[in-house]
């Protein structure tokens, strides 16, 4: 599986490390209901403190509300199973939980399966999915549709003809330039139509 790399990988991460079956984890952990594969857990698993190889052996994170009516398991991904680096994004069935859960680790390996004490993830409310775009957003968005569209037809039909191997190497590198600027504009567009 192909990783993803993400502007400020470690604004959001929160890190763990859970040393021992006996150890508390924390006394919790905040999540935003809105979050969309935002905040991520990072857990190290080691034995006392001494890195091992934890090639094959799965970790999950069970969680519950407090009235123990909704719960669920999610599978972390190994990221480096020889030193133990497990990660997971907090799934969408768990942000859609306001409040107080119950939260365990569950690490399966050949031999067994060992739950972590449990600990709290605390989910507060966050942007409702629903929010209308303001006017000033519009006008915004708007605006930035028609400057790509305009660039985007003033400089297809240029770079069309130019003919590589006949053309001049400046002209090639202002209509890169331009091509550049206008995917530039694209990514920010694509940035305020998912806000």
């Amino acid at each position: 599986m192909k990783r993803r790399i993400y502007l400020l990988e470690n604004f959001r991460k929160t890190q763990l490390i859970w040393d021992k079956a006996s150890t508390k984890i924390k006394d919790y952990l905040r999540a935003n209901s809105s979050d969309n594969h935002g905040r991520k857990l990072s857990v190290t698993v080691t034995d006392d403190g001494r890195v091992v190889d934890l090639t094959g052996v799965s970790l999950m994170l069970y969680w519950e509300s407090q009235d123990k009516k909704v719960n669920g398991l999610d599978s972390f991904t190994a990221v480096h199973a020889q030193t133990g680096q497990f990660e997971i994004y907090y799934t969408p069935e768990l942000l859609s939980n306001v409040g107080d859960l119950n939260a365990q680790l569950v690490l399966i390996d050949g031999s067994g399966r060992v739950a972590s004490e449990t600990f709290e993830i605390r989910i507060f409310k966050g942007v409702d999915d629903g929010a209308v775009v303001g006017q000033a957003s519009f006008t915004a968005l708007t605006d930035a549709l028609l400057n790509a569209q305009k660039l985007e037809e003033n400089y297809a039909p240029r770079l069309n003809a130019v003919k590589i191997n006949k053309a001049d190497k400046s002209e090639v590198n202002n209509l890169t330039a331009q091509l550049v600027l206008t995917e530039r504009c694209h990514r920010s567009v694509w940035r305020i139509r998912r806000k």
